[in-house]
């Protein structure tokens, strides 16, 4: 039968254990989002640019003044486009908020869980010998006391 001791500090060991496998879930979840994070900037980049290119267009059609023919359906597509793009563009911004909390409560968390590492400090924890020897030590006082 294992010691208290010994349960004790296996009982540590496995809660140690236990959270460094969460810390490594919460960290790969980390770099997904940031991954991801990074990619839907890239993508709001591109629709900007295709933006600004789309309203100088429509703006260089309105100052002419002058329509070729079909100018006007071209103008009613390219304003269909760019709604659409700016539509994208704003799923794209909720997107990046509801990643940016997201991180933010992953760090909390993480945070919590550093905390409790280090108010547990299992280095600072005795090993089995220096424990059996310490039970000894004390049945032996008591043992002295009981006879003296």
């Amino acid at each position: 039968m294992p010691e208290p001791a010994q349960m004790m500090i296996d009982n540590i060991m496995g809660e140690i254990h236990a959270l460094n496998s969460k810390i490594q879930v919460i960290a790969q979840r980390m770099k997904i989002m940031e991954r991801n994070e990074e990619i839907i900037g890239k993508t709001l980049i591109s629709h900007n640019k295709m933006l600004k290119g789309i309203e100088e267009e429509i703006n260089a059609l309105k100052s002419g003044g002058v329509m070729a023919e079909g100018g006007s359906a071209d103008l009613e597509k390219n304003a269909g486009a760019l709604k659409e793009v700016k539509d994208i563009v704003k799923e794209a911004k909720k997107q990046m908020d509801a990643n940016k909390k997201e991180i933010d409560l992953i760090k909390t968390e993480l945070s919590e869980i550093k905390y409790v590492l280090d108010a547990i400090n299992p280095v600072a924890y005795v090993t089995v010998d220096q424990v059996a020897d310490l039970i000894d030590e004390k049945l032996e006082d008591l043992q002295r006391k009981k006879k003296g």
